[in-house]
C-alpha cells in the first residue's frame, strides 16, 4: 500500500470522528440513558450489501441470525419482526453494513467498510408531547475499517464487536 493510499484511509476515518462531549456528558452517557428500562427489542439487518460480497462469505441473513443470537445470549429478549410494532416504543436494533472497493484509487483488493448499529425507538417531542416520531436513533455506534478481498469474512467479527458495544451500554443502563 502506498503512502498516499494510507493517508487517504486515515483522512477518511478522521472525517467521521464524532465530538466527544455535549453539555458536560459524553455522547455515550447521553445515549446510554435511552436504553434504561428496555426489556424487549427487535433486530433488523438492512439488506444493503452488494450481491458479489456473498461469494466472500458476507450475507445479511447470516448477519441477522448472528446478531439475534448474540443479543439473546446477553439476556435481552429479541422480538420477531412482526412483534416490534406491538411493543411500547417499538424498539429495534438496526444494523447496516456496507463495503466497497476503490479500484480507481488502485485499491481493487482492499475494501472499505462501514458498520452502523443503532437502537431506534419512538420519541415524543418535549415541545409538544402529542407529536410522536417513530424510528428515531437514540443510541448509535459507527465502525469503519478496511479489509483485504480475501478477508471480507472479518467484517462479521467487526459487526459482532459493534453489537457488543450496544450490549455493554444496555447492560450498564439496566444494572
Amino acid at each position: 500500500m502506498t503512502k498516499i493510499q494510507k493517508m487517504l484511509i486515515w483522512a477518511f476515518c478522521l472525517l467521521l470522528a464524532p465530538a466527544s462531549k455535549v453539555a458536560g456528558q459524553t455522547i455515550e452517557q447521553q445515549q446510554r440513558v435511552t436504553l434504561k428500562g428496555l426489556k424487549r427489542i427487535g433486530v433488523v439487518v438492512e439488506r444493503s450489501l452488494d450481491a458479489s460480497l456473498r461469494n466472500y462469505g458476507l450475507d445479511e441473513g447470516q448477519l441477522q441470525t448472528e446478531a439475534e443470537i448474540r443479543v439473546r445470549q446477553a439476556g435481552i429478549h429479541v422480538l420477531p419482526i412482526e412483534e416490534i410494532k406491538k411493543e411500547p416504543g417499538q424498539p429495534f436494533l438496526y444494523i447496516v453494513v456496507t463495503a466497497e472497493s476503490r479500484p480507481q484509487l488502485g485499491l481493487s483488493d482492499l475494501f472499505f467498510y462501514k458498520i452502523r448499529v443503532e437502537l431506534e425507538q419512538e420519541v415524543l417531542l418535549v415541545r409538544d408531547p402529542s407529536i410522536m416520531a417513530p424510528g428515531v436513533p437514540t443510541w448509535q455506534v459507527i465502525s469503519m475499517g478496511t479489509v483485504g478481498r480475501n478477508n471480507l469474512r472479518d467484517i462479521r467479527q467487526s459487526v459482532e464487536d459493534t453489537i457488543n458495544q450496544f450490549i455493554n451500554a444496555y447492560l450498564a443502563a439496566n444494572q
